[in-house]
């Protein structure tokens, strides 16, 4: 499915300060850090153990950024793996993954909040 300008995401200054768009953007932000980590995502189908590779875009206690290159469904609960320190994180996926030339973008929520999963230092709060 090829990408088009309506599906791409627009840089913040071009929307609307009341946009919802913008809001969220501005959440991610606010307690987010850009790093590219190796990662699985794990998940059941049926008798199966599916296993999808991706890395890192954005990453938080909360919740984390993805880039996969397949699309997985909104609500689907996942365990995500990391490839480096092989620690699991249960999570599922948040709904609309954007189709980018290097992947669709997904995002996971995690059932609770994981400080230290990552391994890294978040930047303060500005709020």
């Amino acid at each position: 499915m090829a990408t088009t300008d309506s599906a791409v995401i627009q840089p913040p200054q071009v929307l609307g300060k009341s946009s919802p768009l913008h809001f969220g953007l501005d959440r991610w932000r606010r307690r987010r850090v850009t790093i590219r980590i190796a990662v699985s995502l794990e998940y059941a189908d049926g008798e199966k153990t599916i296993s999808v590779p991706a890395c890192t875009a954005w990453v938080n206690d909360e919740e984390a950024l993805l880039v996969t290159q397949q699309e997985l469904p909104a609500g689907l609960r996942v365990e995500l793996k990391q490839s480096f320190t092989g620690e699991r994180q249960a999570g599922h996926i948040i709904p609309s993954p954007l189709k980018q030339l290097d992947g669709f973008y997904t995002g996971i929520r995690f059932e609770s909040p994981v400080p230290g999963f990552w391994h890294i230092v978040f930047p303060a709060s500005r709020l």
